[in-house]
């Protein structure tokens, strides 16, 4: 293993040292040192003086994987992968290259927020925020061409958070030669025209639990989430947000898509959980957005 990804770098005048000078008398006694005996202010009694700190890293930037045959140890295969850092902004990892034994190479390439040029655009929200170690598109070449791709969107959900918006995978017949990694020239993300979405993220609650995605290949899934939107509580298959609902009366602030005024008690009636609640102090209802058959 080797590290170390960034030159050191020596910062002047840092660093702050300072003491106070005592004096200690005949009679032992430790006394703050002054100019002279009724000088009331001692700031002549502290020494001060700056130092500079270096500043390195230990990142990893290369390692070699050696597996040995186990009848005969003089045999044995070579991995080495070696690791880029290319910007000093984020300082995340840039590209990861690897070459086995054959002589085979693989690159796998990262980007992050601060290496496109968005002035606008969830890009430049997420440099704002120092979000620098998230990665927007992954791809992989394999002897020089391109395998595979993905790209991370993001978008703004409550109180201003960042939230994963889509993920987008690169779908190739065969590997390419003539891929394009994305780029930001006014904010929004161009990208390769062969990436397809593979899944969305819809909504988000007030808390900016993910209630709601849609994968490419299957039903919609949605989420009820309890406990003061701590935990998830229910999943739903392939049903709208507003026709499904879910509670065990845990919690008066979580309804989990009903409606009821009263207010949940603890029992040991129900059998799972400890919530149940009590008709006669009101009635629970749902409002759905479409007639149809629904079990309750």
């Amino acid at each position: 293993y080797n590290t170390s990804a960034f030159a050191d770098t020596s910062y002047s005048w840092v660093g702050f040292c300072c003491d106070k000078k005592m004096i200690t008398d005949a009679d032992n006694v430790s006394d703050i040192y002054r100019e002279a005996a009724a000088q009331v202010n001692d700031c002549n009694s502290f020494e001060y003086t700056f130092y500079r700190i270096r500043a390195d890293d230990n990142y990893l930037t290369s390692k070699t994987i050696k597996t040995y045959e186990q009848v005969d140890t003089t045999k044995f295969l070579t991995q080495t992968t070696a690791y880029s850092y290319s910007n000093s902004i984020h300082q995340q990892v840039t590209d990861i290259s690897s070459t086995d034994s054959k002589g085979q190479s693989k690159v796998v390439y990262l980007r992050y927020p601060a290496d496109y040029a968005a002035t606008t655009g969830f890009l430049k929200s997420m440099t704002d925020r120092n979000m620098q170690a998230v990665a927007i598109e992954s791809y992989t070449k394999v002897n020089n061409y391109t395998v595979a791709g993905r790209i991370n969107g993001f978008k703004t959900g409550n109180m201003g958070a960042i939230v994963p918006d889509y993920v987008k995978t690169l779908e190739l017949s065969v590997p390419s030669s003539g891929f394009t990694p994305s780029t930001a020239p006014s904010g929004s993300l161009v990208v390769d025209s062969r990436y397809t979405t593979f899944v969305t993220f819809d909504s988000y609650d007030s808390s900016n639990n993910l209630t709601k995605y849609s994968p490419l290949t299957t039903a919609p899934v949605s989420i009820i989430w309890g406990y003061r939107n701590l935990y998830p509580i229910a999943k739903i298959v392939n049903s709208a947000n507003l026709n499904f609902a879910f509670t065990g009366f845990e919690s008066g602030t979580n309804q989990g898509g009903w409606s009821f005024t009263g207010t949940p008690v603890v029992s040991p009636i129900p059998k799972a959980g400890a919530g149940c609640y009590y008709l006669p102090n009101g009635s629970v209802t749902k409002t759905i957005s479409s007639t149809g058959n629904y079990r309750l």
